[in-house]
């Protein structure tokens, strides 16, 4: 059941998915490769990582691994993922080449404009209270129990521990 779950929110998004992994992996796959790497970065037998490389490559799986300690599902692994390699991946363009580094930041500029971090949609049985309104229910239904969740659309904590909430609400 949460297969299925997972696999309808993965078909929403594959488009912020596919194009995460491409971003995530570019600045590896194009080092490795030879005849790739002698176009975008005009090395002619110098192709493959070096030891900075390797080095901030090594750090940069401390860092995924580090921030995904807490991470309440996993899409927000992903998303945590997609973050920090393409913040490794725009540093090491730079360093190899300016022009490949400028032309990678474009392209992560327009994937995130075109596919956007997908956003969980709220239960059905979800309520939205503002103000006062929570209290006077609270004090109007005493027999109900109430699970209370705060949440702020800007935090992405709370984006991410929503679709929790969300399924608890269907219970």
């Amino acid at each position: 059941m949460q297969f299925v779950k997972a696999l309808a929110e993965v078909k929403k998004a594959t488009g912020y998915y596919i194009g995460g992994i491409m971003l995530s992996i570019a600045f590896f796959v194009l080092k490795i490769t030879n005849g790739l790497c002698n176009f975008v970065f005009s090395m002619k037998d110098e192709c493959g990582l070096d030891r900075r490389e390797h080095e901030i490559m090594v750090f940069l799986v401390i860092m995924i691994v580090y921030k995904n300690r807490k991470a309440a599902n996993w899409m927000h692994c992903l998303a945590n993922m997609f973050l920090f390699c393409k913040l490794a991946n725009i540093f090491l363009f730079l360093r190899a080449d300016f022009i490949a580094g400028v032309i990678y930041i474009c392209i992560c500029l327009v994937h995130s404009v075109f596919y956007p971090e997908p956003v969980c949609e709220e239960s059905e049985s979800t309520v939205i209270y503002n103000n006062t309104e929570l209290y006077e229910e609270i004090q109007r239904n005493t027999k109900i129990t109430w699970l209370i969740y705060f949440y702020t659309s800007w935090s992405p904590d709370c984006r991410h521990i929503s679709p929790v909430f969300a399924e608890l609400s269907d219970r």
